[in-house]
């Protein structure tokens, strides 16, 4: 697809969430990722802001979202962010030790996480 609008409206899917109910762990939210087939670019963080309403972006979230409502799948999509990336970039840029640190902490926060998320 060569227009993003219509590559836009094609891809975009909604996740029903209701099962988890109101009652999230803490540090836990609801909130709306951008995903696309690139990095994102700090001249556009504004935009996706504005126009989405976004809080974060990354490349897989979309595509396995899009594949799961595809095939009547129930997803749930839980994401860390441990590089947070603005108009200058991000300080773990070129950072692989404070990166990795941050990775760890974050996906620890994240497995903790899981048992008040999944209980069935």
């Amino acid at each position: 697809m060569g227009d993003p609008e219509e590559a836009t409206a094609h891809y975009t899917t909604r996740i029903d969430l209701a099962w988890l109910g109101d009652d999230l762990p803490a540090g836990i939210r609801r909130a709306l990722l951008v995903s696309a087939d690139r990095d994102l670019v700090p001249a556009e963080l504004s935009m996706l802001r504005e126009r989405y309403d976004a809080v974060a972006g990354d490349w897989e979230s979309g595509a396995i979202a899009w594949v799961a409502a595809r095939n009547g799948v129930r997803c749930l999509i839980l994401r860390g962010v441990s590089d947070v990336v603005g108009q200058d970039g991000d300080d773990t840029y070129g950072e692989i030790e404070l990166f990795a640190r941050r990775t760890r902490e974050t996906m620890k926060r994240l497995v903790e996480s899981l048992a008040g998320l999944l209980r069935f």
